[in-house]
């Protein structure tokens, strides 16, 4: 009875605290709605980063024929997504020099690989629509999440009401789920694999009771 008291208190703790860091989170960054399963929505996002950011990023855990299966295309389509004389067996990396972009931005720009995993989707969507205009910066641009970031607004052409073309919110969500696919290529098949397993041991936890109520039925 004491282990169970104490596993429920540790238990409400945690949830509680949880539930707090949700609430402070929620508050402060724009909740990113994205869908992993909308293809659309991963391809475009495959094109906004290899137009806007491929030319300072580095994808280094993903092969172009990989990115193929994650956003669902076939490798002959990918001519429009690779650098010339790119192979799809090459990692998905830029031409550009740590050096020269440390000397050029102040820092070399990170790859991009895991940062969906590592900072969270709320923080990228909220980064890419966080931009806003001051002149203080180099490159005229500053960012709510990210105060003095050497990186510019590559999302400067887009606008809230979509007047240019798709809305930035549109633009940004496209960009997270690719991201998001990029972190966990298998996400897809992982979470349609554990529904499977579940429903299999639900299954067999019914064939399993009903077995025990047939042996021990006329036990007394």
């Amino acid at each position: 009875m004491i282990i169970i008291k104490r596993f429920l208190c540790i238990l409400i703790v945690t949830m509680t605290g949880l539930n707090a860091y949700a609430q402070h989170s929620a508050s402060e960054l724009h909740i990113y709605h994205g869908n992993i399963r909308d293809l659309e929505s991963l391809q475009r996002g495959a094109s906004y980063f290899m137009n806007m950011c491929a030319g300072c990023h580095d994808l280094q855990y993903m092969r172009y024929s990989q990115m193929a299966d994650a956003i669902g295309i076939e490798e002959y389509h990918l001519g429009s997504l690779m650098p010339p004389g790119s192979s799809m067996l090459n990692p998905m990396s830029n031409s550009m020099e740590d050096v020269d972009a440390a000397r050029w931005f102040g820092v070399a720009p990170p790859d991009l690989s895991l940062v969906s995993r590592s900072l969270g989707n709320d923080y990228l969507y909220s980064f890419l629509t966080g931009f806003y205009a001051d002149s203080n910066r180099p490159n005229g641009a500053n960012n709510h999440y990210l105060e003095n970031t050497s990186m510019p607004n590559v999302l400067w052409q887009y606008y809230e009401d979509g007047s240019e073309g798709p809305s930035i919110e549109v633009v940004a969500t496209d960009l997270v789920n690719f991201l998001d696919i990029v972190g966990e290529p298998i996400q897809v098949y992982r979470q349609d694999l554990g529904v499977k397993v579940i429903g299999f041991l639900l299954l067999f936890l019914f064939i399993a009771y009903a077995l025990k109520k047939e042996i021990w039925r006329e036990v007394k």
